[in-house]
């Protein structure tokens, strides 16, 4: 049968039952609604007309819910209800209403003869079955004509009645419920054809279109949050068709951008062009030209102040790549203008493409068109010779920044990899200056700076290899040796001042050792540029340990320890023979603890030093001896240990100070006169003192001599039986009495 005749068959049937249904509506079956009926409701204009058809049909208004945005508006008459139980009747009907519209008919009975009866109308209704599914406890079948979509489903249910009256038992009746569910093609509950919106999960427009066989046809818009219309797309069989445009909002601004595109049945076809959109002006900031989909041609994109200037060939970067500053968009901000192309550019990079790949020779230049950067490319990937150029800068003074064009690195890569030789002839530094007049003080003002020298160096798949040497700008060595691998390696030499010595050496001087793994180790030298000997250490993992010895004229004239890093001890030479020898024994957070010797031909003196850091006072490894020996005697306090030691290693004097003055048990051999005398010390005055016979081993009666240094004077004592008795003179260095005590068993007489 043909389409035609299948639509008039239709035609007629459904005239026909609705004239069956309004002559019957007032008989004894009229609780009973046939597919025809439902047919009519869910068609009527209005609510009430079906309303007012139920009342005369016996059936009663149960219920009704007001919609929302998400939901329908629902209303519910039931059929020979229970008056005993509410919620139970012999059927139930429900109406979905939307903008006050019917538009979905639920039918829920028991009686199978209702179902049955619903059957026998399908195939004069045109009703063909066009899907069937099983669930949980349920059949659904689905049947369509050309107006509706009928799903009618079979469920099991238990009978509420049976359960409450056996509740102890564990057998439940259960019984077939039938639902039969109808609605309109076209309509909101048609999931393939009509008007559609789709809401987000905060109930705000989304997008309207409308559906036809489920596939959109037409207009349709898409909405953000706000309310405002993203996109307009226009569809044809399911494919955007003609004309599209699409909108993004600038937050906080009033500015946005379209972009207008062009399809054919799917495709994108034509020009793609973007454009920014303000109260004041309209510009394009891209355009992209499509052919079936496939980027074709010339384009134009902004990222930016900046406009590149493209080629495509089947969706692919092919030949002439450009880069352009838009200055209007960089003064009065926005994308770069394409529109600006026209206009004299700054033209900031050129570069070629091969199938999508950087290929071939590119340049990048400043703002000035100064140029920065050349080189070629293989891959997408740096290869061969590539030289880099200062860029133009001002001052904050207003002047052209010193070495503006300047070319500062010539290097190679292989793969995109730094390989093989390098040269470098600066690296340059923004140095603070004094802001012009006129600028805020609170500004930072600074000038670049050129530090010219020549390295020469090597690279091996990104890292630091082979032979490396640089040298000042008038050719001066500064360092030479061998990396590997990103590391100092082997051999090296370095032109630097020491850090472990302040000897005076006139004109520069080098150090040369080996490095392993970037690390000093082993012995190092350094050397003047006659080739004379300055320096002589070692280093453990970049540490300097052990005995370090300072050169003059090819003597060794200091010796310096140090305990991985820390400075520990000195001793000053002289025609290879130890003067002095001073030593930290301790230290704190308040004073350092020294032992320092004085040698000489008589013997050795050995005073225990403290010194406050207080004053400021810290040890350095290259200047500590000469900071040492320049340090003011008041601030070298005598603490602890004295002695004073003869040639042949016999002490002469020892004892303890405590703040400069002597304290405790002093023992002072004079050998002249084969006496030795022990004094009690209280801080600085003499308790008691005894005087002992050396040669005879007792006590030393007789004249003792004592030559008071410090005052140029002498001590003539009378001794008894190792204490004073009798008088001590005291004589100036013209033997002339100047004062007189007398004593009595080691007291002196009152």
């Amino acid at each position: 049968m043909s389409h035609q005749k299948s639509r008039s068959l239709f035609t007629k049937n459904y005239i026909l039952y609705t004239i069956i249904f309004i002559l019957g509506s007032g008989t004894s079956f009229a609780q009973r609604i046939t597919l025809s009926e439902l047919q009519i409701f869910c068609s009527n204009k209005n609510w009430e007309t079906t309303n007012k058809n139920l009342l005369l049909q016996k059936w009663d208004y149960y219920d009704s819910t007001k919609g929302d945005d998400e939901h329908y508006d629902l209303i519910t008459w039931a059929n020979g209800r229970n008056y005993n139980n509410d919620k139970k009747a012999t059927a139930w009907l429900t109406l979905y209403n939307y903008d006050d519209l019917p538009n979905r008919i639920m039918y829920r009975f028991r009686q199978k003869e209702y179902y049955t009866a619903i059957q026998s109308q399908l195939k004069s209704f045109g009703y063909g079955l066009t899907d069937e599914s099983i669930h949980d406890e349920k059949l659904v079948a689905t049947y369509e004509n050309m107006a509706f979509v009928l799903k009618i489903a079979y469920k099991r249910e238990v009978d509420e009645d049976e359960v409450e009256d056996n509740y102890y038992s564990n057998s439940k009746r259960t019984f077939t419920v039938y639902e039969a569910s109808i609605y309109k093609k076209g309509g909101v509950f048609d999931p393939n054809n009509g008007f559609k919106k789709d809401y987000d999960e905060n109930g705000t427009l989304t997008f309207e279109y409308f559906l036809k066989n489920s596939k959109i046809e037409g207009k349709a818009t898409r909405y953000n949050s706000d309310g405002k219309i993203t996109a307009l797309f226009n569809f044809k069989n399911g494919n955007k068709h003609g004309k599209n445009s699409s909108y993004i909002f600038i937050e906080d601004a009033d500015v946005y951008i379209e972009t207008i595109s062009t399809y054919k049945d799917g495709f994108l076809n034509g020009k793609v062009i973007e454009y920014v959109i303000s109260p004041d002006e309209k510009y394009i900031s891209s355009v992209f030209s499509y052919k079936n989909d496939i980027l074709e041609g010339k384009a134009y994109a902004s990222r930016k102040s900046i406009i590149k200037e493209m080629q495509y060939t089947n969706n692919l970067l092919e030949g002439s790549y450009k880069e352009y500053l838009d200055m209007k968009s960089v003064v009065y901000g926005g994308l770069g203008r394409i529109d600006t192309l026209s206009m004299p550019k700054l033209l900031l990079l050129e570069q070629n493409y091969s199938n999508d790949k950087l290929e071939g020779f590119a340049k990048r230049y400043d703002i000035s068109g100064v140029k920065i950067a050349e080189g070629s490319y293989r891959d997408s990937l740096k290869t061969g010779t590539w030289n880099y150029y200062y860029d133009t800068q001002t001052n904050s003074d207003g002047s052209t920044a010193d070495g503006s064009g300047e070319l500062h690195w010539i290097v190679n890569y292989k793969n995109g990899l730094l390989d093989g030789a390098s040269e470098t002839f600066s690296v340059s530094e923004n140095v603070i200056i004094n802001c012009p007049e006129g600028l805020n003080k609170d500004e930072e003002c600074y000038k670049r700076v050129i530090v010219r020298f020549h390295l020469i160096s090597n690279y091996k798949e990104d890292a630091l290899d082979g032979f490396y040497e640089m040298k000042r700008n008038n050719g001066e060595l500064l360092s030479r040796g061998q990396y590997k691998t990103d590391l100092k390696d082997g051999k090296w030499m370095h032109y630097s001042i020491s850090r472990f010595s302040d000897l005076d050496v006139s004109g520069p001087s080098y150090e040369t050792g080996n490095y392993k793994n970037n690390l000093k180790e082993g012995p190092w030298e350094r050397f003047s540029d006659d080739q004379s000997l300055l320096e002589s250490y070692h280093y453990k993992l970049d540490k300097i340990d052990g005995k370090h010895i300072t050169y003059k004229n090819g003597l060794p004239v200091m010796n310096k320890y140090f305990n991985v890093e820390y400075f520990k001890k000195f001793e000053v030479l002289e025609n290879r023979q130890q003067k002095r020898s001073v030593e930290i024994i301790s230290e704190n957070s308040n004073f350092y603890t020294l032992k320092d010797i004085f040698y000489s031909g008589n013997g050795t003196e050995l005073l225990t030093i403290k010194i406050d850091k207080k004053g400021d006072f810290l040890i350095s490894s290259a200047n500590f001896p000469s900071t040492y020996e320049h340090l003011l005697p008041q601030l070298k306090i005598k603490e602890g240990l004295y002695e004073l030691t003869s040639k042949d290693k016999q002490i002469l004097s020892t004892g303890n100070y405590v703040e400069n003055l002597k304290d405790g048990i002093w023992n002072d051999l004079y050998l002249n006169q084969g006496v030795q005398v022990t004094t009690m010390w209280e801080r600085g005055l003499v308790e008691s003192e005894t005087y002992w016979d050396v040669k005879q081993m007792r006590d030393f009666s007789g004249e003792f001599i004592y030559l008071n240094i410090q005052n140029n004077t002498r001590e003539e004592r009378k001794i008894k039986n190792g204490k004073r008795n009798g008088t001590t003179r005291y004589k100036d260095e013209d033997d002339k009495t100047i004062r007189k005590e007398s004593y009595k068993e080691g007291f002196i007489k009152e």
